[in-house]
């Protein structure tokens, strides 16, 4: 089974690419890839083992769709519960 690794990032141009290639590279049953998202229904589980957030501090929405996968299974690294919680779309899928 291969494991996917979601990288959410905004305008970084060193780390992303390179973490990216390094983890493809090793080929030991883990991918990485960025994180493609598009309208997010609360029932919908994520595609990915583990998410590395380095830009939801900027964008709400991707806030709220960390808070909303987390409950799915992945691991977030950087966690998203550290800010407020009035997220009406969060308190939707409590």
């Amino acid at each position: 089974m291969t494991l996917k690794v979601g990288l959410m990032v905004g305008r970084e141009w060193s780390f992303p690419p390179a973490f990216i290639n390094e983890v493809n590279r090793r080929n030991t049953g883990v991918v990485a890839e960025f994180v493609k998202l598009g309208g997010t229904r609360m029932d919908e589980p994520s595609p990915y083992a583990v998410i590395i957030d380095r830009i939801s501090h900027e964008v709400p929405y991707f806030r709220s769709y960390l808070n909303n996968a987390v409950f799915h299974g992945p691991t977030v690294v950087n966690n998203p519960f550290m800010w407020p919680a009035d997220d009406k779309f969060f308190e939707a899928s409590l």
